[in-house]
């Protein structure tokens, strides 16, 4: 891990992780340690909240990641895991 980066998830992206098969839940599981070993890396998409923050988008098997940095108390916080397309 980066210099003590740490990641923060919301409840609502804990649920999905815990819904997933086992398969796609160690994808997830995978990408979020290679964010948590280079967490400046370049997202594969960007989008605004409604509070206007750049939320990060990683795309990830049939699911992405959507994450921020905050750089201050170095961690990693999950916003959500939304699935990008239908079976």
């Amino acid at each position: 891990m980066s210099a003590g980066w740490q990641y923060v998830i919301h409840q609502s992206a804990l649920e999905t992780i815990e819904s997933l098969s086992t398969v796609e839940r160690s994808q997830v599981r995978r990408c979020i340690e290679k964010l948590l070993t280079d967490p400046h890396q370049q997202p594969d998409a960007e989008r605004r909240s409604l509070r206007e923050r750049a939320i990060r988008v990683r795309y990830v098997g049939l699911f992405c990641v959507l994450y921020w940095l905050d750089t201050h108390v170095t961690e990693l916080r999950i916003v959500e895991i939304e699935r990008v397309c239908s079976r």
